[in-house]
């Protein structure tokens, strides 16, 4: 949620506490009902997040109850529209796609591809309304490289390459790689009318990941899904904060 919250706060400046509040429950919806769907069976390979939901998941249903109703609203008082009728296209993907993982896993893509491209797309969105120029649409590509990269690192780094679609697992061989390929792209943006703030955090994401990517050797699994979320963190938090 406070990833979220931060790049919005960069991308959208000015929106209201009830339109943050809308997108952080949005955000805590998806990631608990994925969790709250994976928990339904306990072979399912564990981390500790899944434990939990595992271990809680009667509460977590009666929450996630709660929570769609109070989304719904969030939604209906502090969103336009616009926003309303983007957000429930990107919902409906969301739940397509949540729906064949969970149904035929081997005919779905990613799941960790697929939140990171809605994340980035649900952060982006009220800058989109009024039509995105083409260095917005350069920011949310890269934004959502970094949001995919950050997701599939993640995957590896907790649950193990032999828990992961092959697609991810290609991704995971060659994380410094890609990694450096998204700090490439980042100089780029440096030379589009996008605002100096974003760019720099941008680029500093793209930097924090790809140095990550080359020392994850020497850290704990641990210590790599901490750092991936504070390099996705901080960079926008500290621009927004300075600009």
């Amino acid at each position: 949620m406070a990833v979220a919250l931060a790049w919005q706060l960069l991308l959208s400046p000015g929106r209201s506490l009830g339109q943050l509040a809308a997108l952080a429950l949005a955000v805590w919806l998806i990631y608990t009902s994925d969790r709250w769907l994976d928990a339904r069976s306990p072979s399912y390979p564990a981390t500790a997040r899944h434990g939990f939901a595992h271990q809680h998941r009667q509460l977590l249903g009666i929450l996630l109850l709660l929570g769609f109703a109070l989304e719904l609203a969030l939604v209906l008082t502090q969103l336009s529209w616009q926003e309303i009728t983007l957000g429930l296209l990107l919902l409906a993907l969301s739940l397509a796609h949540l729906a064949l993982a969970q149904i035929r896993p081997s005919f779905a893509w990613p799941k960790e591809w697929s939140a990171g491209l809605v994340f980035a797309s649900g952060v982006c969105l009220p800058a989109f309304i009024a039509g995105p120029t083409p260095a917005q649409l350069a920011a949310w590509i890269l934004l959502a490289g970094l949001c995919v990269w950050n997701c599939t690192a993640i995957e590896v780094w907790e649950r193990g390459a032999a828990h992961v679609h092959p697609w991810s697992l290609a991704l995971a061989q060659s994380l410094p790689a890609s990694a450096l390929a998204l700090l490439s792209g980042s100089a780029f943006l440096l030379r589009l009318p996008l605002g100096m703030a974003l760019a720099l955090a941008l680029s500093s994401a793209a930097a924090a990941s790809c140095l990550l990517a080359l020392m994850q050797a020497r850290f704990s699994r641990p210590f790599l899904r901490m750092a991936a979320d504070l390099a996705l963190l901080l960079p926008p938090l500290l621009a927004w904060f300075f600009s």
